[in-house]
C-alpha cells in the first residue's frame, strides 16, 4: 500500500510545497478531508514531506481501510462521500479544533 503513491500519478495542487513550508514555519496544523481512501492520501502525505524534508501534523479524516492479510476488505465507519463530510467534522472533529 505505501508504494502505490510512489508508483502511481498522485499529484498535489500547485502551491502545496510553498503552502505547508508556509504553515511548518508558523507551526500550524492542518486538516486534511478527503472521501478518497485515506491510506493512500496519508502515505501521498509522507512521501510530499519527505520530498521537502518538512514534517507538519497532519490529520487526516478519510476512508481509512480493514484489511486482512494485506487485502483491503471494507472500510471503517463512518464512510464519508462527498454529501455527509460536514456532518462527519460536525459529529466528531470541530470540538478538537
Amino acid at each position: 500500500m505505501q508504494k502505490i503513491p510512489i508508483e502511481s500519478r498522485i499529484y498535489f495542487r500547485h502551491g502545496i510545497i510553498d503552502f505547508v513550508e508556509l504553515i511548518n514555519s508558523l507551526k500550524i496544523n492542518f486538516m486534511v478531508v478527503s472521501a478518497g481512501i485515506g491510506d493512500i492520501v496519508k502515505y501521498s502525505f509522507e512521501e510530499l514531506f519527505e520530498e521537502i524534508s518538512s514534517k507538519v501534523q497532519t490529520d487526516i479524516v478519510s476512508n481509512f481501510g480493514q484489511y486482512d492479510n494485506q487485502m483491503l476488505v471494507g472500510f471503517k465507519s463512518p464512510l464519508i462521500h462527498s454529501f455527509n463530510k460536514e456532518q462527519i467534522l460536525a459529529n466528531t472533529y470541530y470540538e478538537k479544533y
